[in-house]
């Protein structure tokens, strides 16, 4: 009977080990990485063909309210976003209707600064950054829908290249990081944001330029063996992480934390079992 409870107590102490590991996983800061760019996006409201390629927050209904997706890359000196809400059809320039579709994006937890958009006050809103809002067709719907860009200094958010920024869209007033005001739709992001929580904003990634790396080739003349020339060669040397949009993981995928914890439960069900088989040979004896 003690050999029995001590091989349960086991058991429960390993399932409980593993629940704490997958909640330590789950509690993971959604992260966004911009993107090196050394042709900065024109800010005119359009999606412009080949500015955009850096795919990083993916908003899909139902658990968004308004189709979206936001585009990050960045130069030494700004930050550029851009955010194509493709199920934002609606254009109507009235009161209370499209005329007030906002785009709001805050830096930094212990010290926000807002940076925001509102159709109504036109494209320059700020004399920190510049902005502007469009309605027209991108290459995740040929319908007409709202589109958003920024360009933001990096000082301005307390920034810069190779470093990280607090990153939220929360819902103030009817602004988010897509807000139609025609049917009252926000998308806050990340989608369980509690303002005065940091565990659950996300954080921003500024790229680095690209590093460059001088090595020296020796070349040798074949009809010349004593004499040797020697060339510059430059390599350039990417230092970029791919870690993909922050859209939940596909049916039939499994991250990094999902094998951890099977590979924890197979060690214990493996440590029960050779206790348990260790004691009943002591017993025989």
């Amino acid at each position: 009977m003690n050999q029995s409870r001590s091989v349960f107590a086991l058991l429960v102490s390993s399932l409980l080990l593993c629940l704490a590991i997958h909640s330590g996983f789950a509690a993971a800061r959604e992260q966004v990485n911009s993107e090196w760019t050394k042709a900065p996006p024109t800010i005119d409201g359009k999606f412009n063909e080949g500015e955009w390629t850096n795919l990083q927050i993916v908003m899909r209904q139902p658990i968004f309210p308004i189709e979206a997706y936001a585009y990050f890359e960045n130069d030494a000196s700004n930050l550029y976003v851009l955010v194509d809400s493709v199920s934002d059809i609606t254009d109507v320039k009235t009161l209370y209707t499209d005329d007030y579709d906002e785009c709001l994006l805050v830096f930094n937890f212990d010290d926000p600064i807002h940076v925001q958009i509102v159709r109504k006050y036109g494209g320059e809103v700020s004399a920190d950054f510049f902005a502007a809002m469009g309605f027209g067709p991108s290459p995740n719907s040929t319908r007409d829908h709202r589109i958003c860009e920024f360009s933001i200094p990096l000082d301005y958010i307390h920034t810069g290249p190779g470093k990280s920024v607090d990153l939220s869209a929360p819902e103030k007033r009817g602004r988010s990081i897509s807000y139609d005001a025609a049917t009252g739709a926000d998308n806050i992001w990340p989608k369980d944001l509690v303002l005065s929580n940091i565990e659950t904003w996300g954080i921003l990634v500024i790229a680095k330029a690209p590093q460059t790396r001088t090595t020296t080739a020796v070349v040798e003349t074949p009809t010349q063996p004593a004499t040797t020339t020697t060339q510059q060669v430059t390599t350039r040397v990417e230092t970029r992480v791919e870690t993909g949009t922050t859209e939940p993981t596909a049916a039939g995928t499994f991250p990094f934390e999902t094998w951890a914890i099977a590979g924890v439960i197979v060690l214990a069900v493996i440590g029960t079992l050779g206790f348990y088989a260790t004691s009943r040979n002591k017993k025989k004896a």
